[in-house]
């Protein structure tokens, strides 16, 4: 019994080891599910609290996609986290113009980009690069 259990230990850790090096390069896309992290550097200025300012920070920012909606969470306590973005499945730029956002991001395996993408709550920018 001991045997069996340490065969189906190895072997989960086998196909959880798989997992892990075919999501390192996945298209986030492309995905249903995706979670990565890519490093480099961003800004942010609020629009709502006064002036709350961060330029040029190096940062993680750490992706999560769900279905079509991104959160963009980032390492640093003075940039806030940039959650409910939408994008369609498939696609890997958004351009968005409205009353509630506008800016363009683009993303995917490799690299990311937030272009001045400017919501009620603040403006944030960001050039980042997954390792």
């Amino acid at each position: 019994m001991k045997k069996l259990n340490m065969i189906l230990a190895a072997m989960a850790a086998m196909v959880l080891m798989a997992i892990a090096f075919t999501s390192c390069n996945q298209d986030p896309a492309d995905a249903e599910l995706f979670v990565g992290r890519y490093h480099g550097t961003a800004s942010y200025a609020s629009t709502k609290d006064g002036l709350n300012i961060a330029v040029g920070e190096k940062v993680t920012i750490t992706v999560v996609k769900l279905g079509d909606t991104y959160t963009f969470r980032f390492s640093s306590k003075n940039i806030p986290t940039l959650s409910g973005v939408k994008m369609e499945k498939g696609e890997n730029t958004l351009v968005t113009l409205s009353t509630d956002e506008a800016g363009v991001i683009s993303i995917d395996a490799e690299m990311l980009t937030i272009a001045a993408y400017t919501t009620k709550e603040g403006s944030w920018t960001a050039n980042a690069t997954r390792e």
